[in-house]
């Protein structure tokens, strides 16, 4: 479905109904560069990422969109001698379209950041002009592909703090646990079993605290196709189970046998936790 859904997009004309009045809709989500420091030393670590706004009723994709739609990505265009690191991806929500297709994504705002470290030979007298691009695909009761060309100057004449340095921190706190810290979040097994051409896991998970409700986020490798997806909990004994099936796509071959994922746990609505959750699977 991911497929025919990037074929969609490439085809996308004027005169497509799913797509019409595509300007009547360019303004779903803006897109800004942002950083936690407006001054940066030599051999500096900072953070550099870009605020997603999104309109109501919109969304934009996590890493794994899910059933359809395309990750939201960002780019930058850094001198030489910069280090980056990996993108930080919050916690997403789940969405589900026409009662059957399963999405993941954000709504409202999100903020995607990675880790930066500046050379330590650093010209301090020069502003440090930094360039980038957003792209994004956003979707309503239709869907919008979206970019933005970004642009931050930051100069380390003045060595204050930004005014964006809260927004990273609430946004660090909305980030998952790495997994780490599993052990103590934790404990899980597996049984699996191979019927025709497709594997059948179900994976039995035991809380070490009190839990009122999970979530599961699979991210896949791209040979890999997941179905069947459900999970169940039950809190008063304290465990939950997650079913899934998997199989290879016809013409490719997978590189890992473990299954990046996120599982989110929550005491209320309002308290959302999440671990990163690699799962060795016999594929």
């Amino acid at each position: 479905m991911k497929l025919l859904f990037i074929i969609i997009l490439l085809l996308l004309t004027g005169t497509n109904p799913l797509f019409a009045d595509e300007d009547e809709f360019a303004n779903s989500v803006s897109a800004k560069l942002v950083s936690d420091v407006s001054s940066v030393k030599p051999g500096e670590t900072f953070s550099l990422g870009v605020l997603f706004e999104v309109q109501p009723d919109w969304h934009i994709y996590w890493k794994n969109p899910g059933d359809s739609g395309l990750p939201t990505s960002f780019n930058l265009d850094l001198p030489e001698g910069f280090k980056v690191g990996d993108t930080q991806w919050p916690l997403p929500i789940k969405f589900i379209s026409n009662e059957v297709s399963i999405n993941y994504g954000y709504e409202n705002t999100l903020l995607l950041w990675t880790k930066v470290k500046a050379p330590e030979k650093l010209n301090t007298i020069m502003p440090l002009v930094i360039k980038g691009a957003a792209n994004w695909v956003s979707c309503r009761e239709i869907c919008i592909p979206g970019e933005s060309e970004l642009s931050l100057k930051l100069n380390s004449v003045y060595k204050f703090k930004s005014n964006e340095g809260e927004l990273f921190s609430t946004w660090s706190k909305k980030l998952p646990l790495e997994n780490d810290n599993l052990g103590t979040v934790l404990s899980y097994k597996i049984d699996q079993k191979t019927v025709k051409e497709k594997k059948e896991h179900i994976i039995t998970i035991n809380w070490k605290s009190d839990v009122e409700d999970i979530e599961f986020f699979p991210n896949p490798e791209s040979a890999l196709s997941i179905e069947e997806l459900a999970y169940e909990h039950n809190e008063k004994e304290g465990k939950s189970k997650i079913f899934l099936t998997t199989s290879v796509f016809k013409g490719q071959k997978l590189t890992t046998n473990v299954l990046d994922s996120l599982i989110v746990f929550s005491n209320s609505p309002e308290n959302r936790k999440g671990i990163e959750f690699p799962i060795k699977l016999n594929l």
